[in-house]
């Protein structure tokens, strides 16, 4: 087995993460534009929810401790 320093395995790893991201973005070309938009909303409202379901569990956790 070849020992790659940690700089040229990172550099591999890159070019792996730039060929998936390549990949990718051919994908979303051939994907009409008006469902990615939907996709993208769908995203940004469940994170919005996850984080307001966060915030909600800490402000309970808070009035415990008092």
């Amino acid at each position: 087995m070849i020992r790659l320093s940690r700089r040229t395995k990172n550099r591999q790893d890159d070019d792996v993460l730039c060929l998936q991201l390549r990949k990718e973005e051919e994908r979303e070309a051939t994907i009409p534009a008006k469902f990615t938009a939907e996709m993208h909303l769908a995203v940004e409202s469940a994170k919005r929810r996850k984080l307001f379901c966060m915030k909600d569990a800490w402000a309970r956790r808070r009035a415990l401790r008092t």
